[in-house]
C-alpha cells in the first residue's frame, strides 16, 4: 500500500528531554500527533519521516538521507521555534523544501519567530508566515505570548487549548496527505481507461467548460444564499466561476461523476461553503452526498479543495458520517470575507502563474533549444565584458533571457523572477556598479526566497578587485568569479544547481 509520506522537520534542541522532567514539550506534541494519526501501525496509510538519531551535522550539504527524505516527502510539517530559526540545519531544510515545491505546514511554537533578531529564515517570513497552513501553539495572556500546555503537555493543568490545535494539526496533515493519495489514484484510473469528456455535458446557455478560474460547489439548502454572495464577490474581482445547480434533474440528467471530475480538472481551484448536513444523497450515482461527492470529485481532479464551514455550524451537532467528513476535510472557521480574500489571492496567484508560463514559452520560442532553463543577468552597463563573458559560457547550457541593466522596480524584479530560473548579478568593478549590484542582490534574495510560484535560484558574478567592498553572499548563492575570465568550477556547480549536468570540461575549460 502506498503511504503519504510526512517529512518533520525540527530543531534537536526543541526533542531534548528536560533533565528534571525526562521529557519534552514537542516529544509529547509529535507523540500525540502520530497516536493519533494511528502511524506507529504498520498499516496506517501515514508514514513520518524524521531526523530521530542527529543525521544533521556541520558543512555545506544536507546529508544524503535527509535529502533523499525530502526529496521523496509528499507533505512537509515545520517545528518553528527560536531554535529552528537559528538553526544552520533547519535552515537548509526550509530551503530544500521550498526548492522542491513541496507542501508545507507550520507549526508554530513561537509568535512572531520571523522577527527574530539573527533569524535564519528572515526572507521567507511571508512566504511562511503568510501563505502557508500555520497552526498555532501559543496564545496570548496578560500581553505576551505563551506556548500552550506549558510546560509539557503530560503535567500541565489546561491542556484543553493544546488538544484542539493538536486536532487541528491532525485534520490537515490527513487532508493534504489523502490529496496526495487521491490524485495518484486518479491518475491510474486514468490509464485504465480514462475519463469520460466533458464535451457532450448540457451545460447553462453561455457557459463554457473550459477556462474558469474556481469551480463553485453547488450548496445545500441552508448555504445557497452565502454561496451565491461568494460567487458574485469573486466575479466582481474579475474571475471566471463556474458554478452549477448540480440538484437541477434537467441539467445533469446527462452527466456521471466522471464528467463532475472533468468539468473540476478544467478549473484552477475548487472551492466550497458546507453546513451542518451533507445535502442530497448519491450525487450522480457517485454512492455520495452533495457535499462529499463534490469535495471528493475534487481531490480525484487533482485539486486542493478550499472548504469554509459555515461560522454558525457545531460539527458536533452534525450526524456522525457528516461530522466524519468535515474532521477530515481540512475545512476553514472563518468569516466568508476572509475566505473571499483567501481564495483571491490563490486566484491571482495562478493567473499570475499562467501569464509567467506564456511569457517563457514566448522567451523559448526564439531559442535553439525550447527546453532549456533560461537564465537573465543583470550588470551595469560599464561591465558589459563580464556580461560577455558569462554569457558566453553559460549560453552552451542554458538560454540567456533578456539582459537587466536598467534599476527595475519592485514589480519588474518580481517579473524578472517569476520569468527564469535563475538570476545572475554582475558584482562589477566601479563603486556605483556594485552599489547597485548589492541593492539589486538583497531585493532578488527576498523575491527567489518567498516567491510562491517558481523557486528562482540566483548567483553573483565576483569582478570586483581584492580591496574592494566583498560581493554580497547568502547561503544557497552560488559566487563565480569574473576577475580574470570566468571560474569554470563554479559555473560547474551552478548548473548542476539547475538540474544541468555539465562538467569543467562541458564548459570548455
Amino acid at each position: 500500500m502506498r503511504k503519504a509520506k510526512i517529512f518533520c522537520s525540527y530543531a534537536q534542541d526543541d526533542i531534548r528531554e528536560y533533565a528534571n522532567l525526562r521529557t519534552s514539550w514537542l516529544g509529547e506534541l509529535y507523540a500525540s500527533i502520530e497516536q493519533n494519526l494511528g502511524a506507529r501501525n504498520t498499516r496506517s496509510p501515514y508514514q513520518f519521516l524524521r531526523d530521530r538519531d542527529g543525521m544533521i551535522v556541520g558543512g555545506d550539504i544536507i546529508p544524503d538521507a535527509v535529502a533523499e527524505a525530502i526529496n521523496s516527502c509528499d507533505l512537509a510539517v515545520l517545528f518553528m521555534s527560536e531554535a529552528f530559526v537559528l538553526s544552520e540545519e533547519c535552515e537548509r531544510e526550509v530551503r530544500l523544501l521550498v526548492e522542491l515545491n513541496k507542501t508545507i505546514i507550520v507549526v508554530e511554537i513561537l509568535k512572531d519567530w520571523h522577527e527574530i533578531q539573527d533569524s535564519r529564515l528572515y526572507d521567507l517570513g511571508e512566504l511562511l508566515g503568510k501563505d502557508k497552513l500555520a497552526i498555532l501553539f501559543w496564545e496570548m495572556d496578560g500581553g505576551h505570548p505563551k506556548r500552550l500546555a506549558y510546560p509539557v503537555p503530560s503535567i500541565s493543568e489546561n491542556r484543553a487549548a493544546f488538544d484542539q490545535k493538536v486536532h487541528e494539526l491532525e485534520v490537515a496533515i490527513r487532508h493534504h496527505a489523502n490529496r496526495v493519495l487521491a490524485s495518484e489514484n486518479e491518475k491510474v484510473d486514468g490509464r485504465n481507461g480514462g475519463a469520460s469528456t466533458i464535451e457532450a455535458l448540457s451545460l447553462p446557455e453561455g457557459d463554457s467548460a473550459e477556462n474558469f478560474d474556481l469551480f463553485l460547489a453547488s450548496p445545500t439548502a441552508e448555504e445557497a444564499k452565502l454561496t451565491n454572495r461568494l460567487k458574485l464577490a469573486i466575479e466582481a474581482k474579475g474571475f471566471t466561476v463556474a458554478h452549477f445547480d448540480l440538484t437541477d434533474e434537467n441539467l445533469v440528467k446527462n452527466w456521471s461523476f466522471e464528467d463532475l471530475v472533468e468539468l473540476i480538472r478544467s478549473c484552477s481551484h475548487f472551492a466550497q461553503i458546507v453546513g451542518s448536513t451533507p445535502g442530497r444523497p448519491d450525487l450522480l450515482n457517485s454512492g455520495r452526498p452533495l457535499v462529499m461527492a463534490q469535495c471528493q470529485g475534487a481531490l480525484r481532479a487533482g485539486k486542493v479543495p478550499h472548504i469554509l464551514l459555515r461560522p454558525s455550524v457545531d460539527p458536533s451537532d452534525c450526524d456522525a458520517a457528516h461530522r466524519e467528513f468535515l474532521d477530515n476535510c481540512g475545512y476553514q472557521s472563518s468569516t466568508v470575507e476572509d475566505f473571499e480574500g483567501f481564495l483571491v489571492k490563490h486566484l491571482e496567484e495562478a493567473r499570475a502563474k499562467a501569464a509567467t508560463l506564456l511569457r517563457r514559452g514566448d522567451m523559448r520560442k526564439h531559442m535553439p533549444d525550447g527546453e532549456r532553463k533560461v537564465i537573465a543577468i543583470d550588470f551595469d552597463p560599464s561591465d558589459r565584458d563580464r556580461f560577455d563573458l558569462l554569457a558566453d559560457l553559460l549560453g552552451q547550457h542554458v538560454g540567456i533571457g533578456e539582459s537587466i541593466m536598467d534599476n527595475p522596480d519592485h514589480v519588474g524584479m518580481k517579473q524578472a523572477v517569476h520569468d527564469h530560473d535563475a538570476i545572475l548579478v554582475v558584482y562589477g568593478r566601479q563603486p556605483g556598479a556594485q552599489k547597485r549590484a548589492t541593492a539589486h542582490f538583497r531585493q532578488f534574495w527576498k523575491l527567489s526566497g518567498t516567491n510562491r510560484l517558481e523557486v528562482c535560484k540566483l548567483a553573483i558574478g565576483d569582478a570586483a578587485r581584492r580591496e574592494d567592498p566583498p560581493c554580497p553572499r547568502a547561503p544557497g548563492v552560488q559566487r563565480i568569479d569574473v576577475r580574470k575570465g570566468v571560474d569554470a568550477k563554479a559555473v560547474y556547480a551552478f548548473l548542476n544547481s539547475l538540474g544541468i549536468g555539465s562538467s569543467p570540461t562541458d564548459t570548455g575549460a
